[in-house]
């Protein structure tokens, strides 16, 4: 006996062939079952995905927070200044680092900053506006927990958020303001069905 959980929210099962096998799925298939096994079907829904985004296809509300760490190497800080052509040298030379009071060589303010993308990826947030204040350096291997804070949210999908950017001391090392738009019904449906699908396309699909 295996039990199989379905978390979607309209399931259409399609009978090919009684005597051998059965699809489960939509228009397209996503798995098959084999006649002679029995199968108990759950109505609580338990499929694998990012919790950002299964919440954003729940629906989100001001005061939704999301929490998360990232610890930053000098090989993302090198690749991050070859991809934004960024060679300043307080990220490259200690004798401009010690000049300027910091303990050593640090990341690009907009390589932490970036963090943010992280929230907006996952609920499919479109910017239209973003704004970083940063108090502290980061330096290479620090561990920086982002916080995005939902602050706003309009009937036409417009939004608003804050993000707190902390180390591993406890150190508020920035802060970002945020303007968007959040997908809308039809958007979350395309959202619902790329999760029950395995979202191939998300790397960080089966973080929770």
């Amino acid at each position: 006996m295996i039990t199989i959980n379905l978390s979607i929210y309209k399931i259409k099962i399609n009978w090919i062939d009684q005597k051998t096998r059965i699809w489960v799925g939509w228009s397209t298939p996503f798995f098959l079952l084999e006649r002679g096994i029995t199968y108990i079907y759950t109505s609580s829904l338990n499929i694998m995905g990012n919790s950002i985004r299964k919440k954003a296809v729940k629906g989100l509300s001001p005061g939704d927070s999301f929490v998360y760490t990232r610890t930053f190497t000098k090989e993302e800080t090198m690749a991050f200044g070859d991809l934004t052509r960024d060679y300043n040298p307080v990220h490259y030379d200690t004798r401009w680092t010690k000049e300027k009071g910091f303990k050593d060589l640090i990341c690009h303010g907009l390589l932490i900053g970036g963090m943010i993308c992280e929230f907006g990826g996952q609920v499919g947030w479109l910017a239209t506006g973003m704004n970083f204040k940063f108090f502290g350096p980061v330096y290479f291997n620090d561990t920086i927990e982002c916080r995005v804070t939902i602050t706003k949210i309009e009937e036409n999908g417009r939004a608003e958020a804050q993000a707190v950017f902390t180390n591993q001391e406890n150190k508020k090392i920035g802060i970002a303001a945020m303007t968007g738009r959040l997908p809308l019904e039809k958007e979350k449906q395309i959202l619902s069905r790329m999760i029950s699908e395995g979202d191939p396309s998300n790397k960080l699909a089966d973080e929770n």
